[in-house]
């Protein structure tokens, strides 16, 4: 059962073989295939790839007990991956990849275009200086899905730092996928932030100076939250957003909301009120939607989710700033080729996993056009 593994699909999968089809949606149908994963304990990211005979191969990924989706199968050379499959000792799970490509759904190309010009044309200050060559700063702010790291006292008066962009953000991940994560003087870059970053240095040849001000835990709110002892802090608090702003950063993406669901927090308000002194401070900023957590965290209901998600996309567009929409990436589990049972795997609540961070941050970054 090692990765990449590929043996010819002859047993059904919920496939009408005998008439060359698949279903278009997906459906849980019964592990037929006699590869039987070990224990209910784990779970696994199997391929459905097509060669270019048009037979229909089964390419298995690894048994994992906690990372199935950092350890998916990868297509062969000359096969197309056409269903992804979230396998358990219940079944399989029938993603339907093959109607996805980049995160955007076949067929929606012209609106996923519409959102890109709209986005580009409220980020006037960064494309010029990038015309001319200068050097950017960024800025991610936000909780614990900017911050990507622990929490202390210490993180409320400067960015970066010790604690922030750091392995124990992934603590429900094995050890071995941890050793094989590149470290950068002990941090990773694994947030959509750094892709962000690569994107920009890239495709326009400019240095950019990144700057980490996310707060583990916090809300959006103007207030501070208690949290082990010490106040930390909330996303709209001016002393925050001033200490934030000072060095006047080119662009600031911020993500809150996260720890506002199912909480009396007006979101809506209080990213407008972070807009506002981004604003102030002669910088642009690109607002970037609450990821959907785990089904399994009991205490957030999904309804609540897209109430936050909602609330958070209306602030951007009145405020007309840049937006990344997460329920285009969330909405179908085909997007990012994952079922629901990953969402969040990195705490397996409400931490985005490395592989959803970079499908997002392959995603955001397409606003970055190429010179």
């Amino acid at each position: 059962m090692a990765n990449g593994r590929v043996r010819p699909a002859k047993l059904p999968f919920g496939v009408a073989w005998d008439v060359g089809f698949a279903p278009a949606a997906p459906t849980m149908v019964t592990e037929a295939h006699g590869i039987a994963i070990p224990s209910a304990k784990y779970s696994r990211y199997d391929l459905l790839c097509q060669d270019q005979a048009g037979a229909f191969h089964l390419v298995l990924g690894k048994d994992r007990e906690l990372d199935p989706e950092e350890f998916g199968a990868l297509a062969p050379e000359g096969m197309d991956a056409q269903f992804a499959l979230y396998s358990t000792t219940k079944g399989a799970e029938l993603i339907p990849i093959h109607e996805w490509s980049n995160g955007i759904r076949r067929g929606d190309e012209a609106k996923h275009e519409a959102w890109l010009a709209y986005c580009r044309a409220q980020l006037p200050l960064l494309f010029a200086k990038l015309k001319v060559g200068q050097n950017v700063s960024l800025v991610g702010y936000g909780d614990s899905i900017t911050s990507l790291g622990s929490r202390a006292p210490d993180q409320v008066d400067a960015p970066n730092g010790p604690r922030r962009d750091t392995l124990r953000h992934f603590e429900a991940y094995g050890d071995d996928w941890r050793a094989m994560v590149p470290l950068f003087n002990g941090h990773h870059r694994l947030g959509w932030n750094w892709f962000l970053k690569a994107a920009i240095e890239e495709r326009w040849g400019v240095p950019v100076e990144y700057r980490n001000w996310g707060l583990a835990g916090t809300t959006s709110g103007t207030g501070v939250r208690i949290i082990d002892g010490h106040d930390y802090p909330n996303a709209a608090n001016s002393a925050r957003l001033e200490r934030m702003l000072a060095n006047e950063p080119d662009l600031v993406v911020v993500c809150v909301g996260m720890n506002d669901i199912g909480d009396p927090v007006d979101t809506k308000a209080n990213l407008i009120t972070i807009g506002n002194a981004v604003r102030a401070a002669g910088s642009e900023m690109l607002v970037v939607g609450p990821p959907r957590q785990n089904p399994n965290f009991h205490s957030r209901d999904d309804l609540l989710w897209q109430y936050t998600h909602s609330k958070v996309m209306a602030a951007a567009r009145e405020m007309q700033v840049a937006y990344v929409p997460m329920d285009e990436l969330y909405g179908q589990t085909g997007a990012m080729g994952l079922s629901r049972q990953s969402h969040c795997a990195a705490s397996r609540t409400n931490h985005p996993g490395a592989r959803e961070l970079a499908a997002i941050g392959r995603f955001m970054s397409e606003i970055i056009p190429k010179r």
